[in-house]
């Protein structure tokens, strides 16, 4: 059985009032690097086989602290990076409103796609496809992955058969662990969108 830590990173300033997607220089604040030194220990209890994220600033440096209490190097994977907010890349929320394209977005996640961005089925396929991968690296380890909101939200609507418009009922908070366990017989959730505190009972 492959066992994937799905952690979204750490909180940054402005989060939730601006599309962070792929910019460079978007940095975990003092609160988002507390809440990454908090998961290593309880993490690194698990017995972690590998630390992988996505190359962003603020993914790499969430798993930074697991991956020294483990006495690991992060791989980053481009496969795991944020959506592709194309030219939405950087906009405050509240400059969209309004916008027809960005309500559609929000309320047709499946049957749009961000101007000149990515759509939600490429992200979850280019996310399903590396787990999946992963897994045959690690048939019988613990793999700690850290990423983006909306990126986990699509492995788990994948593997719970959720539509993408039902995504935003996913909660999935900064610095929280979602625990996925796949083997031969299919997949499991064990728990979803943990907090540091309740990631020792899975």
């Amino acid at each position: 059985m492959s066992r994937f830590l799905l952690i979204r990173h750490g909180e940054y300033d402005s989060l939730g009032n601006f599309l962070a997607g792929r910019m460079d220089g978007v940095r975990l604040n003092y609160h988002g690097e507390r809440q990454a030194a908090a998961l290593a220990e309880p993490l690194s209890r698990m017995g972690v086989d590998a630390v992988v994220s996505s190359p962003l600033e603020r993914a790499v440096a969430t798993a930074v602290p697991l991956a020294e209490a483990s006495g690991m190097v992060v791989e980053t994977r481009e496969q795991l990076t944020d959506i592709d907010y194309g030219e939405w890349t950087g906009k405050e929320l509240k400059s969209l409103e309004g916008d027809a394209d960005w309500l559609r977005f929000n309320t047709f996640r499946g049957g749009s796609v961000p101007p000149g961005g990515e759509s939600i089925l490429h992200v979850q396929a280019r996310m399903v496809h590396d787990i999946f991968h992963i897994a045959e690296l690690f048939p019988n380890g613990t793999v700690a992955l850290f990423g983006h909101a909306d990126p986990i939200k699509t492995v788990v609507a994948h593997f719970l058969g959720i539509p993408f418009e039902l995504m935003g009922r996913i909660s999935i908070a900064p610095a929280s662990v979602t625990t996925l366990e796949i083997d031969r017989w299919g997949a499991q959730f064990r728990c979803l969108g943990a907090s540091a505190q309740g990631i020792s009972a899975f």
